[in-house]
């Protein structure tokens, strides 16, 4: 999937899903450090420089449907549709915590992920099992 305002392409597919609607396999979780190093440099559609996005390429995958409570979070406004994230673009994403690329720059001990579920972007401990979806470009 490209995104026309960021020119970021992002695999339609979490980590762990396949087929035309995602609808093979069952997403994935990791723990931060072993996403980043997984997931780099992978080898997907012809393109060799996949990988774990930036909090900030991740944010601009939240979708909310009533509009954005908190401007700092990214939550969206009680009611919105879940999970926060186009389903037609990115089908078959559950609702919970993606990691990005970003570690957390006050707690080394953190890393920066979103929460599919109401657009929240938060750090947590990078012991923590998130699911991954991957980017190419940008930076």
């Amino acid at each position: 999937v490209t995104d026309t305002k960021t020119g970021l392409m992002w695999k339609r597919c979490s980590e762990g899903l396949s087929g035309e609607n995602c609808e093979q396999g069952k997403a994935e979780r990791y723990k931060f450090d072993e996403a980043v190093e997984k997931f780099k440099g992978v080898k997907y559609a012809g393109y060799a420089d996949w990988r774990l996005p930036s909090i900030d390429e991740l944010k601009t995958l939240v979708y909310c449907s009533k509009g954005v409570k908190d401007k700092d979070s990214g939550k969206c406004n009680d009611d919105s549709t879940e999970p926060s994230i186009n389903q037609q673009a990115f089908p078959n994403t559950e609702n919970w915590i993606y990691w990005s690329g970003s570690p957390s720059a006050n707690y080394s001990a953190n890393a920066w992920y979103v929460d599919f579920n109401n657009g929240y972007s938060g750090y947590g401990s990078r012991y923590y099992n998130y699911a991954v979806r991957l980017v190419c470009g940008g930076q």
